[in-house]
């Protein structure tokens, strides 16, 4: 069992990240694996997380495919920061209606 203490909102509508601070936020599109803005606060979230769960409520209409692409390419970042011990802890929580 995980407790998390730490998180890192990757979202297309900034008004998600209202409460949280910047260095919580990164706007996104998870479509795409695009970064809007400067992405270093999410480099440095991956690099200080032992553990990466992603929980993902999808935009309506979008391509369940391109979703999971994107999470394939966000475990390849969080392996690429120093988590290369061969043990890929990384999970994905997907919200669909």
């Amino acid at each position: 069992m995980f407790t998390f203490t730490t998180f890192h909102i990757l979202n297309f509508i900034e008004i998600v990240s209202q409460g949280t601070s910047v260095k919580d936020f990164s706007p996104y599109n998870m479509c795409n694996h695009h970064f809007f803005a400067d992405n270093s606060g999410y480099k440095k979230h991956l690099k200080e997380s032992p553990h990466l769960v992603v929980v993902c409520d999808p935009p309506f209409g979008a391509r369940l495919e391109l979703v999971f692409n994107t999470f394939e390419l966000l475990k390849e970042d969080w392996s690429s920061c120093s988590h290369d011990d061969g043990k890929i802890d990384c999970e994905l929580l997907l919200l669909h209606n």
